[in-house]
């Protein structure tokens, strides 16, 4: 099962993290040094540790819910410190075995302060930064050129918004701002790209306030909206799925939810915009369909329905196989779900798993906008990326 596969990673980096915290009390002075000290130490941490344990296992309830989000800031503090910790012993292990630096450099009270006073330092302030940042929605705008005409047309101004994560640590009053930002670009249409709730309806702060800022965006054309795999009913774990793949269903609240905002779902569905000149195809997300083991529809079995010699938009969650999706005549791609990493060093790495992690890119003809999202996952911390509404100024040649 994934659930003990997490538990036993998350519990070795705690213990690694407890022992080099309880180390340096022991070191650093006397009166720290003692049974009682430790033991208060250890069951502090022990309590900070088991919140994220029991924000998975409790059912949902108002007391879980804030077990939920104490374990939340708790993780974000815990990244941070291990990567700190674990970045000292390597210099210090390169300082002993290769330039030969005395260990007793390393057992020095200075020392010790210092590190101390760096760590506590440097996880408050990160954590502090990140969280506010996190609220901080941005707006960018990206422009795109199509190669072929729309009959209605020459512009189409789009705002895409993925990934609010509805749920423990977003509520109604970023929606409220996401809104008004939306608003003051008066756009033509809003496409949605999927993970909209965190993984259940039951802990969203005042879900009618939700729904209620979603349903004040305005747009010429409507507001569309695909799922992504958060949108299931499901337990997370730090923010992570634990079931397998193609598992889970959506609860229906989610989707009747978005009814009443006025927001048109995409669930494999095919139509066009501007009377018949461009042409939108909403996909079912990659990994949570939200009905099961049910697969979606191909993406060569949804062109097959367009006249692909017009503007062809596709909108999805997850940005995968985009370079065999460009050679379709596919024009735009719109997705989200990558969350640009969402805090560094993350956001270093995640240029790795995807063809295009964040912003603009072109595969071909077709041009591939990958927004970071408005919400979070996991951690309320956004450090190195931002919450972003994706303006694409589309231009047709």
């Amino acid at each position: 099962m994934k659930i003990i596969i997490y538990i036993t990673i998350y519990t070795l980096i705690n213990a690694y993290i407890l022992s080099k915290i309880v180390k340096w009390a022991t070191n650093v002075n006397q009166k720290l040094n003692k049974k009682s000290i430790k033991i208060a130490i250890i069951v502090l941490y022990v309590i900070c540790y088991l919140s994220v344990i029991l924000g998975y296992m409790l059912p949902i309830s108002t007391t879980q819910k804030y077990i939920q989000i104490f374990g939340n800031y708790f993780t974000g503090c815990m990244i941070y410190s291990g990567i700190i910790i674990l970045l000292l012993d390597i210099a210090k292990i390169i300082s002993t075995k290769i330039f030969k630096l005395s260990k007793d450099v390393f057992k020095s009270k200075k020392y010790l302060y210092a590190i101390g006073g760096t760590l506590i330092t440097t996880v408050i302030i990160t954590n502090i930064y990140g969280n506010y940042h996190a609220q901080q929605i941005k707006v960018k705008n990206y422009d795109v050129n199509i190669n072929k005409t729309s009959t209605n047309t020459k512009d189409l101004k789009i705002a895409l918004i993925a990934d609010m994560h509805l749920g423990y640590s977003i509520g109604y009053k970023m929606m409220e701002d996401m809104a008004e930002k939306i608003n003051k670009e008066d756009v033509d249409v809003v496409f949605i790209a999927g993970d909209i709730f965190d993984n259940s309806v039951k802990t969203v702060d005042d879900m009618e306030k939700c729904k209620n800022a979603l349903a004040s965006i305005k747009s010429k054309y409507g507001i569309y909206a695909t799922f992504g795999n958060h949108d299931i009913d499901e337990k997370l774990f730090e923010g992570f799925s634990v079931k397998s793949d193609h598992d889970g269903y959506r609860d229906k609240e989610m989707e009747n939810i978005l009814i009443d905002a006025g927001i048109k779902i995409l669930d494999d569905e095919v139509f066009t915009l501007l009377d018949n000149s461009i042409n939108i195809i909403g996909r079912k997300d990659s990994e949570r369909t939200g009905f099961g083991e049910q697969e979606r529809e191909s993406i060569e079995s949804l062109i097959k329905k367009v006249d692909i010699s017009k503007p062809t938009i596709v909108v999805e969650h997850e940005p995968r196989k985009l370079s065999d999706i460009g050679k379709l005549g596919v024009d735009l791609h719109l997705a989200g779900h990558t969350h640009a990493g969402q805090i560094f060093p993350f956001s270093i790495g995640v240029d790795i798993m995807w063809e295009n992690s964040v912003g603009k890119k072109q595969f071909g003809n077709m041009t591939s906008i990958v927004t970071p999202g408005i919400g979070v996952y996991g951690p309320f911390l956004r450090v190195g990326t931002d919450s972003e509404i994706s303006i694409v100024n589309v231009h047709f040649n």
